[in-house]
């Protein structure tokens, strides 16, 4: 159960729809590569105990992988993928699961910055 909650917040940026007019147009070349994430409303995330990548590839998919536990020698891998499409500064993610999501993106120097319709934001570097 208490992992379930940690993804749960991991994932509330993917978990929201919103539209934010305002952020110039994103290009799926933007995107492409790997992503490892730093913060998520400001609180730095990736520590020695656990750690989030977000990989977008050229065939319009992506993979997101979690590894948390490191620290107790025996770490847990989950792994979510799917699809992804960008309209506008909308990206919108399909998983493989049935669902589907949508965030605003904009970047800033080396950071991919994602934004829910409730304001909270999650920040990926190269």
């Amino acid at each position: 159960m208490k992992k379930h909650i940690w993804l749960y917040l991991l994932f509330l940026p993917f978990l929201s729809c919103g539209s934010d007019n305002s952020n110039p147009l994103v290009s799926q070349d933007q995107l492409l590569g790997r992503w490892i994430q730093e913060s998520s409303n400001g609180v730095i995330l990736n520590t020695n105990d656990r750690y989030l990548t977000l990989t977008f590839s050229q065939d319009g998919t992506f993979e997101m992988v979690i590894i948390s536990g490191r620290l107790s020698g025996n770490p847990i891998t989950d792994t979510l993928s799917g699809t992804f499409f960008i309209s506008g500064s909308q990206l919108t993610t399909l998983f493989s699961n049935g669902t589907s999501d949508s965030v605003s993106v904009k970047f800033e120097d080396t950071r991919m910055i994602f934004e829910d319709s409730l304001g909270n934001t999650t920040t990926y570097l190269r």
